[in-house]
Protein backbone atom coordinates (compact mmCIF):
# COMPACT_ATOMS: atom_id res chain seq x y z
CA UNK A 1 0.00 0.00 0.00
CA UNK A 2 1.46 3.41 -0.96
CA UNK A 3 2.46 5.75 1.86
CA UNK A 4 1.17 9.30 2.19
CA UNK A 5 3.61 11.87 0.79
CA UNK A 6 3.74 15.53 1.81
CA UNK A 7 5.75 18.47 0.51
CA UNK A 8 6.14 21.42 2.90
CA UNK A 9 3.24 19.98 4.90
CA UNK A 10 0.95 19.75 1.86
CA UNK A 11 -0.36 16.36 0.73
CA UNK A 12 0.82 15.40 -2.77
CA UNK A 13 -1.66 13.46 -4.91
CA UNK A 14 0.08 13.69 -8.28
CA UNK A 15 3.67 13.44 -9.45
CA UNK A 16 3.12 16.66 -11.39
CA UNK A 17 2.52 18.52 -8.13
CA UNK A 18 6.16 17.95 -7.23
CA UNK A 19 7.08 20.41 -9.97
CA UNK A 20 4.98 23.22 -8.53
CA UNK A 21 2.33 25.67 -9.72
CA UNK A 22 4.38 28.29 -11.55
CA UNK A 23 3.93 28.99 -15.26
CA UNK A 24 6.91 26.84 -16.30
CA UNK A 25 5.77 24.03 -14.02
CA UNK A 26 2.43 23.83 -15.83
CA UNK A 27 4.23 23.99 -19.19
CA UNK A 28 6.61 21.13 -18.37
CA UNK A 29 3.81 18.96 -16.98
CA UNK A 30 1.71 19.51 -20.09
CA UNK A 31 4.70 18.81 -22.35
CA UNK A 32 5.47 15.52 -20.60
CA UNK A 33 1.85 14.37 -20.89
CA UNK A 34 1.71 15.32 -24.58
CA UNK A 35 4.92 13.40 -25.26
CA UNK A 36 3.71 10.28 -23.49
CA UNK A 37 0.32 9.88 -25.18
CA UNK A 38 -0.30 9.96 -28.94
CA UNK A 39 -4.08 10.14 -28.48
CA UNK A 40 -3.84 13.22 -26.25
CA UNK A 41 -1.58 14.98 -28.78
CA UNK A 42 -4.03 14.16 -31.55
CA UNK A 43 -6.97 15.62 -29.65
CA UNK A 44 -5.08 18.82 -28.94
CA UNK A 45 -4.01 19.14 -32.58
CA UNK A 46 -7.55 18.56 -33.80
CA UNK A 47 -8.83 21.57 -31.83
CA UNK A 48 -7.04 23.80 -34.35
CA UNK A 49 -6.47 21.59 -37.40
CA UNK A 50 -9.61 20.53 -39.24
CA UNK A 51 -10.23 18.52 -42.37
CA UNK A 52 -8.56 15.46 -43.82
CA UNK A 53 -4.84 14.87 -44.00
CA UNK A 54 -1.99 13.76 -41.80
CA UNK A 55 -2.27 15.42 -38.37
CA UNK A 56 0.16 13.10 -36.60
CA UNK A 57 2.97 14.53 -34.45
CA UNK A 58 6.20 12.90 -33.39
CA UNK A 59 8.08 15.68 -31.55
CA UNK A 60 7.30 17.72 -28.42
CA UNK A 61 9.75 20.59 -27.94
CA UNK A 62 9.90 22.53 -24.67
CA UNK A 63 11.31 26.07 -24.51
CA UNK A 64 12.70 25.99 -28.03
CA UNK A 65 15.02 28.94 -28.70
CA UNK A 66 14.84 30.93 -31.92
CA UNK A 67 15.52 34.39 -33.25
CA UNK A 68 11.91 35.27 -32.47
CA UNK A 69 12.07 34.17 -28.82
CA UNK A 70 11.53 31.07 -26.69
CA UNK A 71 8.36 29.03 -27.15
CA UNK A 72 6.71 27.09 -24.32
CA UNK A 73 5.68 23.97 -26.27
CA UNK A 74 5.96 23.07 -29.94
CA UNK A 75 4.24 20.07 -31.51
CA UNK A 76 5.73 18.90 -34.80
CA UNK A 77 4.84 16.24 -37.33
CA UNK A 78 5.18 15.56 -41.07
CA UNK A 79 2.36 18.00 -41.84
CA UNK A 80 1.86 19.80 -38.50
CA UNK A 81 3.61 22.58 -36.60
CA UNK A 82 1.84 24.03 -33.55
CA UNK A 83 3.13 26.46 -30.94
CA UNK A 84 1.49 26.40 -27.50
CA UNK A 85 1.88 29.35 -25.13
CA UNK A 86 0.97 28.68 -21.48
CA UNK A 87 0.07 31.56 -19.18
CA UNK A 88 -0.54 31.80 -15.44
CA UNK A 89 -4.03 32.48 -14.11
CA UNK A 90 -6.33 34.33 -16.51
CA UNK A 91 -3.62 35.77 -18.73
CA UNK A 92 -3.80 35.70 -22.54
CA UNK A 93 -0.70 36.22 -24.75
CA UNK A 94 -0.47 39.67 -26.34
CA UNK A 95 -0.34 40.49 -30.04
CA UNK A 96 3.40 41.22 -30.00
CA UNK A 97 4.21 37.74 -28.70
CA UNK A 98 1.70 36.09 -31.01
CA UNK A 99 3.20 37.92 -33.99
CA UNK A 100 6.67 36.59 -33.18
CA UNK A 101 5.34 33.04 -33.03
CA UNK A 102 3.37 33.56 -36.24
CA UNK A 103 6.60 34.58 -37.98
CA UNK A 104 8.26 31.35 -36.86
CA UNK A 105 5.33 29.31 -38.15
CA UNK A 106 5.27 31.19 -41.47
CA UNK A 107 8.80 29.90 -42.09
CA UNK A 108 7.69 26.33 -41.41
CA UNK A 109 7.12 24.32 -44.64
CA UNK A 110 4.22 22.17 -43.35
CA UNK A 111 0.58 22.94 -44.32
CA UNK A 112 -1.04 22.74 -40.86
CA UNK A 113 0.21 25.50 -38.58
CA UNK A 114 -1.45 27.13 -35.56
CA UNK A 115 -0.97 28.84 -32.20
CA UNK A 116 -2.70 27.57 -29.05
CA UNK A 117 -3.01 29.74 -25.94
CA UNK A 118 -3.33 27.88 -22.61
CA UNK A 119 -4.41 29.33 -19.26
CA UNK A 120 -7.15 29.11 -16.64
CA UNK A 121 -9.20 31.65 -18.62
CA UNK A 122 -12.33 30.37 -20.32
CA UNK A 123 -12.79 30.43 -24.09
CA UNK A 124 -15.53 33.04 -23.66
CA UNK A 125 -13.06 35.45 -22.11
CA UNK A 126 -10.20 34.49 -24.45
CA UNK A 127 -12.36 35.28 -27.50
CA UNK A 128 -12.52 38.91 -26.37
CA UNK A 129 -8.70 39.20 -26.27
CA UNK A 130 -7.27 36.61 -28.65
CA UNK A 131 -7.41 37.22 -32.43
CA UNK A 132 -8.75 34.37 -34.54
CA UNK A 133 -5.54 34.50 -36.58
CA UNK A 134 -2.25 36.39 -36.79
CA UNK A 135 -0.76 36.88 -40.27
CA UNK A 136 -3.01 34.07 -41.46
CA UNK A 137 -1.93 31.64 -38.70
CA UNK A 138 -4.99 30.36 -36.78
CA UNK A 139 -5.11 31.07 -33.02
CA UNK A 140 -7.15 29.03 -30.54
CA UNK A 141 -7.44 28.99 -26.76
CA UNK A 142 -7.68 25.99 -24.43
CA UNK A 143 -8.46 26.42 -20.75
CA UNK A 144 -7.12 24.04 -18.11
CA UNK A 145 -10.63 22.59 -17.95
CA UNK A 146 -10.58 22.05 -21.74
CA UNK A 147 -7.29 20.14 -21.48
CA UNK A 148 -8.70 18.02 -18.68
CA UNK A 149 -11.71 17.20 -20.87
CA UNK A 150 -9.46 16.22 -23.79
CA UNK A 151 -7.68 13.78 -21.48
CA UNK A 152 -10.89 12.39 -19.89
CA UNK A 153 -11.40 9.50 -22.31
CA UNK A 154 -8.27 7.80 -21.08
CA UNK A 155 -7.77 5.07 -23.64
CA UNK A 156 -4.39 3.44 -24.08
CA UNK A 157 -2.03 1.52 -21.86
CA UNK A 158 -2.29 1.26 -18.10
CA UNK A 159 0.67 3.63 -17.79
CA UNK A 160 -1.06 6.23 -20.01
CA UNK A 161 -4.28 5.97 -18.01
CA UNK A 162 -2.40 6.45 -14.75
CA UNK A 163 -0.54 9.41 -16.23
CA UNK A 164 -3.77 11.16 -17.15
CA UNK A 165 -5.35 10.47 -13.79
CA UNK A 166 -2.43 12.31 -12.22
CA UNK A 167 -2.52 15.07 -14.84
CA UNK A 168 -6.23 15.57 -14.12
CA UNK A 169 -5.54 15.93 -10.39
CA UNK A 170 -2.84 18.48 -11.15
CA UNK A 171 -4.85 20.54 -13.65
CA UNK A 172 -7.82 20.65 -11.31
CA UNK A 173 -5.63 21.77 -8.44
CA UNK A 174 -4.28 24.65 -10.54
CA UNK A 175 -7.78 25.52 -11.75
CA UNK A 176 -9.14 25.55 -8.18
CA UNK A 177 -7.37 28.85 -7.70
CA UNK A 178 -10.15 30.22 -9.90
CA UNK A 179 -12.83 27.87 -8.58
CA UNK A 180 -12.59 29.45 -5.12
CA UNK A 181 -14.83 32.14 -6.55
CA UNK A 182 -17.33 29.81 -8.29
CA UNK A 183 -20.01 30.59 -5.68
CA UNK A 184 -19.17 34.27 -5.62
CA UNK A 185 -21.87 36.84 -6.22
CA UNK A 186 -21.07 39.97 -8.18
CA UNK A 187 -23.26 42.59 -6.49
CA UNK A 188 -24.18 45.63 -8.58
CA UNK A 189 -26.36 48.69 -8.09
CA UNK A 190 -29.50 48.48 -10.23
CA UNK A 191 -30.57 51.92 -11.38
CA UNK A 192 -34.13 53.07 -12.08
CA UNK A 193 -32.73 55.21 -14.91
CA UNK A 194 -32.68 54.34 -18.60
CA UNK A 195 -29.40 53.58 -20.37
CA UNK A 196 -28.70 55.84 -23.37
CA UNK A 197 -30.81 54.79 -26.40
CA UNK A 198 -32.99 52.51 -24.25
CA UNK A 199 -36.75 52.73 -23.80
CA UNK A 200 -36.59 50.71 -20.57
CA UNK A 201 -34.70 51.11 -17.30
CA UNK A 202 -31.87 48.98 -15.97
CA UNK A 203 -34.29 47.53 -13.42
CA UNK A 204 -36.72 46.53 -16.19
CA UNK A 205 -33.91 44.95 -18.20
CA UNK A 206 -33.23 42.62 -15.26
CA UNK A 207 -36.67 42.13 -13.70
CA UNK A 208 -38.82 42.06 -16.86
CA UNK A 209 -36.45 40.45 -19.35
CA UNK A 210 -34.00 38.49 -17.19
CA UNK A 211 -30.94 40.05 -18.87
CA UNK A 212 -27.90 42.01 -17.76
CA UNK A 213 -24.77 43.20 -19.56
CA UNK A 214 -21.46 44.87 -18.79
CA UNK A 215 -18.10 45.53 -20.53
CA UNK A 216 -15.45 42.82 -20.53
CA UNK A 217 -12.51 43.71 -18.29
CA UNK A 218 -11.30 47.10 -17.17
CA UNK A 219 -13.13 47.90 -13.95
CA UNK A 220 -15.59 45.08 -14.74
CA UNK A 221 -15.06 41.30 -14.47
CA UNK A 222 -12.65 39.75 -17.00
CA UNK A 223 -14.35 36.35 -16.62
CA UNK A 224 -18.11 35.72 -16.82
CA UNK A 225 -19.59 35.57 -13.33
CA UNK A 226 -21.80 32.76 -11.98
CA UNK A 227 -24.12 34.84 -9.82
CA UNK A 228 -25.17 38.49 -9.91
CA UNK A 229 -26.73 40.29 -6.95
CA UNK A 230 -28.86 43.37 -7.52
CA UNK A 231 -29.22 46.14 -4.96
CA UNK A 232 -31.28 49.31 -4.90
CA UNK A 233 -33.14 51.35 -2.33
CA UNK A 234 -30.32 50.77 0.15
CA UNK A 235 -30.57 46.96 0.24
CA UNK A 236 -30.05 43.69 -1.64
CA UNK A 237 -33.19 42.70 -3.55
CA UNK A 238 -32.23 39.53 -5.40
CA UNK A 239 -29.48 37.17 -6.50
CA UNK A 240 -29.68 35.49 -9.89
CA UNK A 241 -27.74 32.59 -11.30
CA UNK A 242 -26.28 33.14 -14.76
CA UNK A 243 -27.82 30.54 -17.07
CA UNK A 244 -26.02 31.68 -20.21
CA UNK A 245 -23.32 34.14 -21.12
CA UNK A 246 -22.50 35.47 -24.58
CA UNK A 247 -19.80 37.85 -25.77
CA UNK A 248 -21.51 40.52 -27.88
CA UNK A 249 -20.50 43.77 -29.57
CA UNK A 250 -24.07 44.97 -30.10
CA UNK A 251 -27.41 44.13 -28.52
CA UNK A 252 -29.43 44.13 -31.76
CA UNK A 253 -32.85 42.74 -30.78
CA UNK A 254 -31.65 40.73 -27.77
CA UNK A 255 -33.59 42.85 -25.25
CA UNK A 256 -36.93 44.37 -26.35
CA UNK A 257 -36.86 48.14 -25.99
CA UNK A 258 -33.12 48.27 -25.38
CA UNK A 259 -30.88 49.22 -28.30
CA UNK A 260 -27.88 50.52 -26.38
CA UNK A 261 -24.78 51.13 -28.48
CA UNK A 262 -21.95 49.10 -27.00
CA UNK A 263 -18.38 50.37 -26.99
CA UNK A 264 -16.31 47.20 -27.30
CA UNK A 265 -17.09 43.60 -26.28
CA UNK A 266 -19.65 43.04 -23.53
CA UNK A 267 -20.87 40.01 -21.60
CA UNK A 268 -24.62 39.53 -22.09
CA UNK A 269 -26.10 37.36 -19.35
CA UNK A 270 -29.34 35.41 -19.39
CA UNK A 271 -30.48 35.22 -15.77
CA UNK A 272 -32.30 32.52 -13.82
CA UNK A 273 -35.11 33.00 -11.33
CA UNK A 274 -34.41 35.45 -8.50
CA UNK A 275 -33.18 34.21 -5.13
CA UNK A 276 -34.84 36.54 -2.64
CA UNK A 277 -33.07 37.07 0.72
CA UNK A 278 -35.14 35.80 3.65
CA UNK A 279 -34.24 38.92 5.61
CA UNK A 280 -33.30 42.51 4.86
CA UNK A 281 -29.66 42.80 3.79
CA UNK A 282 -28.69 46.47 3.88
CA UNK A 283 -25.87 48.06 1.88
CA UNK A 284 -23.82 48.82 4.96
CA UNK A 285 -20.63 50.63 4.02
CA UNK A 286 -21.23 50.12 0.29
CA UNK A 287 -21.80 53.49 -1.31
CA UNK A 288 -22.89 54.91 -4.65
CA UNK A 289 -22.42 52.53 -7.60
CA UNK A 290 -19.67 50.45 -5.95
CA UNK A 291 -19.59 46.82 -7.07
CA UNK A 292 -18.89 44.11 -4.49
CA UNK A 293 -17.93 40.43 -4.56
CA UNK A 294 -19.32 38.23 -1.80
CA UNK A 295 -19.81 34.50 -1.25
CA UNK A 296 -23.46 33.59 -1.72
CA UNK A 297 -23.82 31.95 1.72
CA UNK A 298 -22.41 35.01 3.48
CA UNK A 299 -24.48 37.40 1.39
CA UNK A 300 -27.70 35.64 2.40
CA UNK A 301 -26.84 35.40 6.11
CA UNK A 302 -25.03 38.66 6.92
CA UNK A 303 -26.87 41.84 7.90
CA UNK A 304 -25.13 43.97 5.29
CA UNK A 305 -23.52 43.58 1.87
CA UNK A 306 -20.32 45.24 3.10
CA UNK A 307 -20.02 42.74 5.98
CA UNK A 308 -20.47 39.83 3.55
CA UNK A 309 -17.74 41.31 1.33
CA UNK A 310 -15.33 41.70 4.24
CA UNK A 311 -15.88 38.15 5.50
CA UNK A 312 -15.46 36.83 1.94
CA UNK A 313 -12.09 38.54 1.59
CA UNK A 314 -10.97 37.03 4.90
CA UNK A 315 -12.12 33.60 3.76
CA UNK A 316 -10.02 33.90 0.61
CA UNK A 317 -7.03 35.14 2.58
CA UNK A 318 -7.08 38.59 1.03
CA UNK A 319 -7.06 40.40 4.36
Amino acid sequence: MPAEIRLHGKCINSVFELLGERENDVTFSLGWALAQCTEFRSRVVQTVVTGAGDVSTDSVLLQEHGEDGITDVELKGPAVHIIMEAKRGLEIPGLEQLSRYANRLLRSPVPNRAIISVSAASRAFARTRLPSNVSGIPCEHLSLADLDTLAKNRTGTHAEKRLFEELSVYLNRIARMQDLTSNMVYVVALSHERPTDSEITWREIVEMHGKYFHPVGGSYPREPVNYIGFRYGGQLHSIRHVQQCEVVSDLADRIPGCRVRLDGPHYLYTLGQPIIPSKTVRNGKVVMANRVYAAIDLLLTCDTISEAGELTRKRLGRE
